[in-house]
């Protein structure tokens, strides 16, 4: 029909297409373009670009929402051929691409004592800031961490709110786990010195006021 109709045998009035529009959901975090290999890998890793990406680890990490296209037998990952396996990211990378401002907002914790963050979640040196943590046990940027990497990022906190033992501006609880290179920049004068328990003990951790 192309042929005949570029040759003007066929006239254009008679002639009708149909067109389809296919709606994909938006991936949970962003990608570097030009990378090869499966999405999630420490060669072409989850990208966190905003909050929304952030927002997003967190609540397919807790059991609140499900994964579009990061896990194996997500919707799409057909098309994403992800690395991870389950929801707890095991094996796999994240990297900050962008600093964040989370808004003075309370920010629930990644991970909780049934779901854990396992990845390895690379910060770029980049910074988080402007956050409040809520009251209650293993709260922290990260609340329960297992068999996971936390590296080269600063945290600066507003509050932390409520006293609890596993409680810190980054991490509440970890188990089996290596932070490096992080820097938290709270007001020491808001967080009664068990908040930073868990940071105060590690090596390569730096903390200011």
């Amino acid at each position: 029909y192309l042929t005949e109709l570029q040759n003007g045998n066929i006239k254009t009035s008679s002639v009708s297409f149909t067109m389809f529009a296919i709606w994909t959901p938006a991936l949970e975090f962003g990608s570097y373009s030009g990378r090869t290999g499966k999405w999630g890998t420490e060669g072409n890793p989850y990208v966190i670009r905003n909050t929304t990406h952030f927002n997003n680890l967190r609540n397919i990490v807790n059991g609140n929402a499900n994964a579009t296209g990061s896990t194996t037998g997500s919707s799409l990952a057909r098309y994403t051929n992800p690395q991870a396996t389950s929801h707890n990211y095991s094996g796999a990378f994240f990297e900050l691409a962008a600093s964040l401002d989370i808004g003075g907002g309370t920010v629930n914790p990644i991970g909780t004592s049934t779901n854990n963050f396992r990845g390895t979640f690379d910060g770029l040196n980049k910074t988080i800031s402007n956050y409040s943590i809520p009251a209650g046990q293993y709260g922290g940027l990260f609340g329960y961490i297992n068999g996971a990497t936390l590296k080269n990022f600063t945290v600066k906190p507003g509050t932390i709110n409520g006293e609890a033992t596993d409680k810190g501006a980054v991490v509440g609880y970890m188990t089996g786990s290596t932070l490096s290179g992080i820097t938290t920049s709270p007001d020491l004068s808001q967080i009664q010195k068990d908040f930073l328990h868990l940071l105060l003990s590690m090596d390569e951790v730096t903390i200011f006021s």
